[in-house]
């Protein structure tokens, strides 16, 4: 009989590209080791602004992984005001922002606590992998405002 090691791990499967109907995103349900990217445009002086919630109950806190890309599960954009660009979700709100960088009104800064990225009017992507072995749960609401003069 051949010896199986435990910690061997399901490959990835490739990311699924969704389209949500603004404004409101529930019930999300994502397989072992998967992951989910979510396209968005961040138009110009344009704020695109994410409250992302972990809803699982069965299965514990931190097993979400998130973060923003160019394309779908590319490399991780940085944060300007923040050193962690991937965060791991919880049971309680995460507030996310995607801000033109060209933005020089009255607005110009989201309120304290949001994970802001200042960048080009593009389209970008939210990435969302599960990674851990059971099947996990999450919702998120956002928004996008254009910002005054």
């Amino acid at each position: 009989m051949p010896i199986i090691d435990p910690t061997d791990q399901p490959i990835p499967t490739a990311p699924y590209i969704i389209t949500v109907n603004q404004p409101y995103a529930t019930g999300y349900q994502i397989g072992p080791n998967q992951m989910l990217c979510f396209p968005f445009l961040c138009g110009y002086h344009q704020r695109v602004m994410y409250n992302v919630l972990h809803t699982s109950l069965e299965v514990q806190d931190y097993t979400l992984a998130a973060w923003f890309s160019i394309k779908p599960h590319d490399p991780i954009l940085f944060y300007q005001n923040r050193e962690s660009t991937v965060h791991l979700l919880k049971r309680k709100a995460c507030q996310f922002a995607v801000q033109d960088i060209n933005y020089n009104g009255s607005q110009k800064i989201p309120p304290l606590g949001v994970r802001t990225l200042f960048l080009p009017t593009d389209e970008y992507f939210f990435n969302i992998e599960n990674i851990t072995g059971h099947i996990n749960k999450f919702e998120f609401q956002f928004t996008i405002t254009d910002l005054p003069p």
